[in-house]
C-alpha cells in the first residue's frame, strides 16, 4: 500500500510540472505556418513569443528580427529565454558569425516610436527572461546630416540632429518581473540609453558580456521599484565605449552605468571608456533611502573625459573621481583592483579609429551675432526692451554614427576584462 502510495504521489507531482517547450525561429527559411520546431522553424520571433508559454526557450538563426508585420519592435508580456546566433539548421552556434539582429530603418519610426527594441511591457508576468546573443543596431534609422557636413573625416555620417524624438528609446525597457539576464550582446547608435529597465520586488538582473557603443545619455540605468527592497544587479565583463551627452553642448549626461534608488549594484570586471560625465555615476546617491550598496572592483577604464566616477556633492554639483581613487569613496561597499587601462593596444585596434580621434577632440562653440543699430534693436531700445541677437552653434561630433563591425570587434580585445568572445 505504501509502495502505491508513493507512485501516485510521484505521478501526481509529474502531472503538475510544466516543462518548458523549445521553439525554433528561423528569418531565412521560417514559416509563421510551421509548428515553431527544430525540423518546422518559424519565421518571425513575435510569432514565437505568441504561442510560447512562461519559461519557454526560443533558438533564433540568423537573420533581422523587427518584430511582427515587420514593425520594428518586439514585445514581452510574458518571460521566455530567446538565444541567438545558430545557424540555420540549428546545428550549430557562433553569435558573432550567425548574426541575430535588430536592426531598424527609417520606415520603423513611424510605427515604432514610442517603442525599445525589445520592450518589457507593464503586464508582463513574473519568470525569467533571457536575451542572449543579439546585435541592436539603431544607426539606419537615426536622423544624421549627410557625412559631407563632418569636420571629422572617415566617419559614416555626420552630427546627429536635435529632433530625435521618433527613435529616443532604448534597445531594452520596461519592468523586470522574476530576473533579467542580457549577455552577448552588442548595443549600437542608441539615442536614448541601451538598457532601462525598473525592477519589481528585488528580482534579480545581470547584464554579463556585452558591448556597447555609441550611446547617448547612459549604456545602463536601472532602478528598483518596490518599496524597502534592493534588487540585486551584477554588471560584469561588459565593453562601454563613446556614451554621449544629451545635447550637443555635452551639459549632461554621458554616463557608462547610472545607479538610482533601489538597487544593490555589483560592477565588476568591465571596460568603461570614452564616456563625456563619468564611468559610472553615483549622483542620486542622495536620494538612497534602503540601505542600497554599490561595489566596483577590477574595472578597467579609459580616457573617460570627465573621471571615472561621478558623486554627489551638494548644491547641484559633482565630484569627478579617478579609479586609483575608488578605495577612498564611502559610497562603494568594496572597490578593490580597479584601474587606468594602460596596454590599450588591442582595444586601439578593435575601435574605429576616425571616430576615437573625433570624438577625443570633439569641441563646441557659439558665435552672438548682436547689432545694436538694427532697426529692430533701435525700435526695441525705444520702447524699453530687451535687445535681440541670434546665436549659432558649431560642434565638431556629436553622437555620429558609429559602424557595428568595429563593435563587434570588441569582443576579445583586452583578454579577461571587458566583453570576451562569446562561448
Amino acid at each position: 500500500m505504501r509502495k502505491l502510495f508513493l507512485l501516485v504521489a510521484l505521478l501526481l507531482t509529474v502531472a503538475s510540472v510544466s516543462w518548458a517547450k523549445d521553439w525554433y525561429v528561423s528569418a531565412s527559411s521560417g514559416n509563421n505556418r510551421n509548428d515553431g520546431s527544430k525540423a518546422s522553424p518559424l519565421k518571425d520571433l513575435q510569432k514565437a513569443i505568441d504561442m510560447a508559454a512562461s519559461g519557454d526557450k526560443i533558438y533564433l538563426a540568423a537573420g533581422n528580427y523587427t518584430g511582427k508585420l515587420d514593425v520594428g519592435y518586439i514585445s514581452l508580456v510574458k518571460p521566455v529565454e530567446m538565444y541567438g546566433g545558430y545557424s540555420n539548421d540549428f546545428g550549430s552556434r557562433n553569435v558573432l558569425k550567425n548574426r541575430t539582429t535588430i536592426y531598424t530603418e527609417p520606415k520603423h519610426n513611424g510605427t515604432a516610436g514610442s517603442k525599445a527594441l525589445i520592450v518589457l511591457e507593464d503586464k508582463i508576468t513574473a519568470g525569467n527572461v533571457v536575451v542572449d546573443g543579439f546585435m541592436f543596431d539603431r544607426g539606419a534609422a537615426n536622423n544624421y546630416k549627410d557625412v559631407s557636413t563632418s569636420e571629422v573625416k572617415g566617419l559614416l555620417s555626420g552630427i546627429m540632429l536635435p529632433d530625435q524624438k521618433q527613435t529616443e528609446k532604448p534597445a531594452i525597457n520596461g519592468i523586470v518581473r522574476g530576473s533579467l539576464t542580457v549577455r552577448n550582446c552588442v548595443f549600437n547608435n542608441m539615442t536614448n540609453y541601451a538598457i532601462m529597465c525598473s525592477v519589481d520586488n528585488a528580482s534579480p538582473v545581470k547584464i554579463e558580456n556585452n558591448v556597447f557603443t555609441a550611446i547617448r545619455y547612459a549604456a545602463i540605468q536601472i532602478w528598483g521599484r518596490t518599496n524597502g527592497k534592493c534588487a540585486p544587479v551584477e554588471i560584469a565583463h561588459n565593453t562601454i565605449l563613446f556614451v554621449w551627452t544629451r545635447t550637443k553642448a555635452f551639459e549632461d549626461m554621458g554616463y557608462g552605468i547610472r545607479t538610482q534608488s533601489g538597487v544593490n549594484l555589483n560592477i565588476h570586471d568591465n571596460i568603461i571608456g570614452l564616456t563625456y560625465n563619468g564611468a559610472i555615476d553615483l549622483g542620486y546617491s542622495t536620494g538612497w533611502r534602503w540601505g542600497e550598496k554599490v561595489s566596483a572592483d577590477k574595472n578597467a577604464f579609459f580616457m573617460n573625459k570627465a573621471g571615472d566616477l561621478n558623486l554627489p556633492s551638494g548644491g547641484g554639483m559633482f565630484l569627478q573621481v579617478n579609479a586609483e581613487a575608488f578605495d577612498d569613496v564611502d559610497l562603494l561597499t568594496s572597490a578593490s583592483g580597479n584601474y587606468e587601462l594602460k596596454d590599450v593596444q588591442g582595444l586601439k585596434s578593435a575601435l574605429d579609429q576616425a571616430y576615437l580621434n573625433g570624438f577625443i577632440n570633439a569641441t563646441y562653440s557659439e558665435t552672438v551675432n548682436h547689432d545694436p543699430n538694427s532697426s529692430v534693436n533701435q525700435f526695441r531700445s525705444a520702447m524699453g526692451m530687451n535687445q535681440v541677437g541670434t546665436i549659432q552653434s558649431k560642434v565638431s561630433m556629436f553622437m555620429n554614427r558609429y559602424p557595428i563591425e568595429s563593435s563587434i570587434k570588441c569582443f576579445g580585445a583586452v583578454k579577461g576584462v571587458g566583453a570576451q568572445i562569446p562561448r
